[in-house]
């Protein structure tokens, strides 16, 4: 067994199958934007969102990187499942802490799915008013194909209930370990 990253964009189910996957082979959990927010320092505490908003992409990135280095030297030490951000592919001084730690896996979802998703919490900073959906495609696009060329795995959820998607999802790490194991 190994350490797990869960990667991909804004509302893929990072941080619901992370739980999961932590809670069936008896593992830790970290969920990156989580970490990032603890790195702020004493309260009152930002959530990441608001971080971005008030603080900035830099400020954001640079909480970021920290939280990153410090869990990349936990999972040396002991086995996690990780969550990334949606974003912290956009930040190279995180990507390079965490790459080679564990099994780098890309959840994969339809375009249309997140951004709905997305827009359910209200539009968010990164994207603008006047055209969200060309912004998010954009964003899309960049990010899948950069996440692609880092990961191990791509795992595309096709729309899949959260319990069929863990399933698959436990299905698919076991073949890779397994391939793993027998090189």
């Amino acid at each position: 067994m190994t350490s797990v990253q869960l990667l991909g964009m804004k509302h893929t189910g990072k941080s619901t199958l992370g739980r999961l996957l932590a809670q069936k082979r008896e593992m830790d959990f970290a969920d990156l934007d989580l970490l990032l927010e603890a790195e702020q320092g004493p309260p009152p505490l930002l959530n990441s969102r608001e971080i971005f908003r008030s603080l900035g992409r830099i400020r954001f990135q640079e909480l970021e990187a920290l939280a990153a280095k410090k869990v990349a030297q936990r999972m040396k030490h002991s086995l996690l499942v990780l969550a990334w951000g949606g974003g912290t592919i956009d930040n190279p001084e995180a990507v390079e802490a965490l790459r080679d730690q564990g099994v780098l896996v890309h959840l994969v979802e339809a375009p249309k799915v997140l951004f709905d998703r997305i827009l359910r919490g209200g539009l968010p900073a990164f994207l603008s008013a006047d055209r969200p959906w060309e912004d998010f495609q954009k964003l899309y696009e960049r990010r899948t194909a950069a996440l692609s060329a880092i990961c191990d795995v791509e795992f595309s959820l096709e729309g899949r209930p959260i319990d069929q998607a863990f399933q698959d999802l436990l299905n698919v790490l076991e073949d890779v370990e397994r391939r793993n194991h027998a090189r």
